[in-house]
């Protein structure tokens, strides 16, 4: 009986714990990737990695660090050190994605789609504020080959919005930046791109949501061609001052002895 009470107590703790670690998994800060080879035309799945979930092994709930293992039925295609991670500060906040994708011992052409998403942010404060979507990429390509069709590239594009469901990659957007694979033999590149960003969002308010889609479509040859790709968006704020704050700023008069001064000379006014 004692044995049997041991067993239970063990049994009930094991599953306690499971259940701890399964509520542990963020629902609204993930990655989902979808690896697809354009050659064959099949469809090698899409994976879906979730914060403090089972195929993230950072322990940091600001970054996600994904085990190499979840795409070990990728084909061809190697992807390793995806990540993602957030910053924030009082007056910006930054979501940010990577990794590296590698064509191991075939010559198929391959299209990676990665979706990093967070839909909980709550910085910067909407509160009188005029908000920027700003966005950067960059691809360090290596032993590419000439060919391609489609035409071999890297596409990076960002979004806000208050209500759409992660990973569905829509709302404002500064636009897409695109990179294309020198279509040369053996080719080597390094390149960055910046966006001059979109001001003015339209609605900003909290809690909201930041996605990015990067889409990397790659030849594969001999040589094992790579990308180390990187991609990231940032929302900086800046208060928009009030009315009363307004007349303060442009006057230097504090708007209470702005009215005192009006009341008085229509006082004096009426005596005459």
């Amino acid at each position: 009986m004692t044995k049997l009470r041991h067993f239970l107590l063990l049994g009930a703790l094991v599953a306690l714990a499971g259940a701890q670690e399964a509520r542990a998994a963020s629902t609204t800060y993930g990655i989902q990737v979808n690896i697809f080879d354009l050659t064959t035309a099949t469809d090698l799945g899409t994976t879906t990695i979730f914060q403090g979930g089972a195929l993230d092994t950072s322990t940091d709930p600001n970054k996600i660090a994904v085990n190499a293992t979840a795409f070990s039925g990728a084909g061809a295609l190697s992807l390793t050190g995806l990540n993602a991670f957030v910053t924030v500060s009082a007056g910006s906040t930054t979501l940010g994605v990577g990794g590296t994708a590698q064509i191991i011992g075939s010559t198929d052409e391959y299209r990676l789609t990665v979706v990093a998403a967070k839909n909980d942010f709550l910085t910067p404060s909407a509160i009188n504020a005029s908000a920027t979507l700003t966005q950067s990429s960059g691809g360090n390509f290596s032993n590419t080959s000439a060919g391609g069709a489609p035409l071999q590239q890297q596409q990076f594009t960002n979004y806000y919005n208050n209500s759409g469901t992660l990973f569905n990659a829509s709302g404002q957007t500064p636009g897409t930046q695109l990179i294309n694979v020198p279509n040369t033999p053996n080719s080597n590149m390094n390149i960055s791109s910046n966006s001059p960003g979109m001001t003015g969002i339209a609605g900003y308010a909290v809690p909201y949501q930041l996605a990015e889609k990067m889409v990397l479509i790659l030849q594969g040859n001999p040589n094992n061609p790579a990308d180390q790709f990187q991609g990231s968006s940032t929302i900086t704020t800046q208060i928009v001052p009030e009315p009363a704050s307004l007349v303060l700023m442009l006057t230097g008069i504090p708007v209470p002895l702005t009215v005192l001064g009006l009341l008085r000379r229509r006082k004096a006014a009426t005596k005459n």
